[in-house]
């Protein structure tokens, strides 16, 4: 697990026994509390003959909120990407598909009957029928291993 290195911050801003963990925090990553506590600590530990100016805070605010929108920008096209993986894997419901099978790695060809996500992959289930209708199988075939699309 990785320790928060604003550990000392922490506690010279008054906030001890505050410790921030993180197991999904990276080195490096700062957060808006992080920001503030070291905002915080930068005032209560500057000199007071040389005070910082405050066009100095204000472009160090400027910075963090130009980061925190690229930030939440990166998640939202993230989210957007997702999404559309989704749909054009939804389209493709009815659908006769040629691909790879995600667990046997062999060329199967069905029916696309449902489309599901984990872990960020797209997962076409498809369903196998002889010429009589009767039901073969089933499959799980990754979107990005579709080889061939019958419409």
């Amino acid at each position: 697990m990785w320790t928060s290195g604003t550990n000392e911050i922490y506690q010279s801003a008054g906030f001890a026994g505050t410790e921030q963990t993180s197991t999904e925090k990276k080195p490096g990553d700062v957060n808006k509390q992080d920001f503030m506590l070291l905002l915080m600590a930068q005032l209560q530990n500057q000199d007071p003959s040389e005070p910082v100016s405050n066009s100095e805070f204000l472009a160090q605010l400027a910075q963090f909120n130009q980061m925190e929108a690229m930030s939440n920008m990166g998640e939202n096209i993230e989210a957007l990407v997702k999404t559309n993986n989704m749909a054009r894997g939804g389209s493709l419901i009815g659908r006769v598909i040629t691909g790879v099978d995600k667990f046997t790695g062999e060329s199967v060809r069905g029916f696309v009957a449902k489309v599901s996500m984990l872990d960020d992959e797209v997962t076409l289930h498809t369903e196998q029928y002889d010429s009589e209708g009767n039901f073969l199988g089933q499959n799980d075939v990754l979107m990005d291993s579709i080889t061939e699309i019958e419409f």
